[in-house]
């Protein structure tokens, strides 16, 4: 079984503003989807997708980047 890290959300106070931010530092186009702005990764590069939301305190320990790993069979 392979596994593979499907994306990285990154919450903060203005998840517009740092899709832009790393948008412009991997020269990815920000997307606006349903989920929230996000970037879409160069095919082949893991995480294939990093997605920015709105963090629910400054201070909260649990509000750091968090990973969403999928397994593909076969």
């Amino acid at each position: 079984m392979t596994t593979h890290l499907r994306r990285l959300t990154i919450p903060g106070q203005d998840p517009a503003a740092l899709a832009r931010f790393w948008g412009g530092v991997l020269l990815r186009p920000v997307i606006d989807g349903s989920e929230g702005p996000h970037l879409q990764m160069v095919e082949g590069n893991e995480p294939q997708a990093l997605y920015f939301t709105q963090a629910l305190a400054q201070s909260a320990p649990e509000g750091g980047p968090f990973l969403s790993v999928g397994a593909l069979c076969g």
